[in-house]
């Protein structure tokens, strides 16, 4: 019968546990940035290697590292390894329950660790919790994990069954009496045969966390080409896909179809410059100059022409890839030849009624000069009208003042041709009581029947003074 050193399939099985572990922070530094998880699965591995290389180390360090912690480390790297799992499926749950159970476990650990030594319970401890944390990992993969993923993580869940199963031999063996008291590594070969299970299991577990992470890995590349593939066929704008190195056309969008005038099949294999796409050739240098100085053009105004010769207008921009045979030029194009000409219709459109409103303004401008003007002349005709006011009555009062003057002066006069004509009446009547003719002709005056009481009274009512 073969005899199994249980201290050298314990070292075995630590450098089992160190290989897998580099195998597995490989695989999280890979995929660190991208999936969830990763790195709780990392140090679920070290845990574990620590954990054994510990244990090989018994006796030459003090107990209750080589046992006690060596087992609170296999059975938290346990914890986080299902979290970890429950990250990278995106199927987070509450951890209060598995946080009860890890405190009870390490208890009941350092009790048969620390105050009554007893390897077999300490067995069954470790079983029973290494039993409950892997059924839960199982129910995880095979039944919370969406449809989709259920595939991808059946290996895994195989894995973690094994892991029951081994559980429950153990818990089996305890009661069947197959693990004796003692030094540990003075134990049967049944735990030296469930330390190599342990071992062949983390191999698996590893080769299945490979397959599980890299298939996922495919699936999110498809799924993100297949997102690429349906924008590049749908996206509103004209795209194309050309080799760097000659320019020739990979692949074209229905919307590039649409746009040129040619169909796939005319365009697929050529360049732009075979089929003469650019307006002026200097465009198509200045950003082929630009895509090897900095790697994208960014929404550059440019004209094209479509296959039967009509100038189109777009907004130009591409973008260096890397792709399968070299680099590739992603461009697009975005027709604005519509949004151009109804541009350069409303700048029309502005231009003619900024120059009506200018006009309207000017004539405006024009009005209130006039009205100003015609103000001006208002008031100075106001100001003439006033002065010449002014004048007429200033004239009006010399006048009245000369009227009254003469006024005054003719009443005079009158009153002395009156009082000539009286004395010449009264000299006519002297004369001709005195028998002589009458010296003055009064025939053409109508004098009363008493010329000398009639010239006396007009004198002095013109006078106002007595003879």
């Amino acid at each position: 019968m073969i005899h199994l050193d249980m201290r050298t399939v314990v070292f075995l099985a630590a450098i089992s546990y160190l290989v897998c572990t580099v195998f597995v922070i490989q695989l999280w530094w890979q995929s660190r940035g991208r999936f969830g998880g990763m790195n709780l699965l990392a140090i679920n591995s070290v845990f574990q290697t620590v954990a054994l290389t510990l244990i090989v180390s018994r006796g030459a360090i003090p107990d209750w590292v080589s046992i006690f912690l060596a087992n609170v480390l296999t059975m938290t790297g346990a914890v986080l390894s299902y979290v970890g799992l429950e990250r990278f499926l995106r199927k987070p749950g509450p951890q209060l329950h598995n946080g009860l159970l890890l405190v009870v476990a390490c208890f009941a650990l350092g009790m048969f660790s620390l105050i009554h030594p007893d390897l077999p319970k300490r067995t069954l401890v470790v079983s029973v919790f290494f039993l409950i944390v892997c059924a839960q990992c199982v129910w995880l993969l095979w039944r919370r994990v969406e449809p989709a993923l259920r595939l991808l993580a059946f290996g895994t869940g195989m894995v973690f069954a094994g892991y029951c199963l081994l559980s429950l031999v153990r818990i089996a063996g305890y009661f069947a009496g197959a693990t004796a008291p003692g030094d540990y590594f003075q134990s049967s070969a049944f735990n030296a045969l469930v330390i190599i299970s342990y071992q062949t299991l983390l191999v698996l577990l590893t080769y299945s966390l490979v397959l599980m992470v890299n298939r996922r890995l495919v699936m999110e590349i498809a799924a993100q080409q297949d997102k690429f593939a349906r924008a590049f066929q749908f996206a509103p704008y004209a795209i194309s896909m050309t080799r760097l190195s000659d320019g020739v056309i990979v692949d074209v969008n229905d919307q590039f179809v649409a746009l040129s005038g040619y169909v796939r099949a005319e365009v697929v294999g050529k360049s732009p410059n075979d089929l003469q796409l650019w307006e002026r050739d200097e465009d198509r240098v200045a950003v082929t100059e630009a895509l090897a100085r900095e790697g994208v053009v960014a929404a550059r105004e440019m004209n094209f022409r479509t296959k039967s010769g009509a100038p189109v207008t777009g907004l130009f921009s591409a973008n260096t890839l890397p792709a399968e045979g070299g680099s590739h030029v992603l461009s697009c194009i975005l027709d604005i030849t519509g949004s151009k000409q109804t541009a350069t219709a409303l700048l029309e459109s502005e231009a003619r009624r900024e120059a009506e409103m200018t006009a309207a303004l000017e004539a405006q401008r024009q009005g209130r000069f006039a009205a100003l003007k015609l103000m001006d002349e208002a008031i100075a005709a106001r100001a003439d009208a006033e002065a010449a006011a002014a004048a007429l009555q200033q004239q009006t009062a010399a006048l009245r003042q000369r009227n009254e003057q003469l006024d005054r002066f003719n009443r005079l006069a009158v009153g002395r041709e009156l009082d000539m004509l009286s004395l010449k009446q009264q000299v006519n009547a002297l004369s001709l009581q005195l028998g002589q003719a009458a010296p003055f002709d009064l025939a053409f005056a109508d004098v009363p029947q008493d010329p000398i009481n009639a010239a006396s009274d007009s004198g002095s009512s013109a006078t106002g003074t007595p003879r």
